[in-house]
């Protein structure tokens, strides 16, 4: 059986009916996932790649640089939020100290599918321009 990006975001959105602490650091972290996943997609099939991110010490930091030194033009949107989602996921998987909030949670949520209408969006008009230029 194999998954997409979007079940990872439906997934969350069923863990983020809870109101305990557990619950919400699963969904916000399921949320992340979701969207690193569309973002995954979209640097891949727009075959975005750059010397200087061959050696980040992590998949998520080389995608982030992919995606910063790409120059298509609304990209940069999408990086900055994705940036974000990535420190919340980080609290919520690894800062066990600090609390996530449902407001933490909510958040997640919102940002996470902003980034996937934005990758929506930005994927329509570059094949928009493909097919007319």
């Amino acid at each position: 059986m194999t998954v997409t990006p979007r079940d990872y975001l439906d997934s969350a959105l069923e863990m983020s009916a809870g109101q305990n602490e557990i619950t919400l650091r699963n969904a916000v972290s399921r949320f992340y996932y979701g969207a690193y996943h569309v973002c995954l997609e979209f640097a891949d099939h727009q075959n975005l790649g750059h010397p200087d991110c061959n050696n980040k010490p992590s998949s998520h930091e080389n995608l982030i640089c992919r995606m910063r030194k790409s120059r298509i033009t609304g990209i940069e949107s999408i990086v900055r939020l994705f940036d974000i989602c990535k420190k919340r996921r980080v609290k919520a998987d690894y800062k066990l100290k600090q609390t996530i909030s449902k407001e933490d949670e909510e958040n997640q949520r919102i940002d996470c599918f902003r980034i996937l209408q934005k990758v929506t969006n930005l994927t329509n008009t570059i094949e928009d321009d493909q097919r007319s230029g």
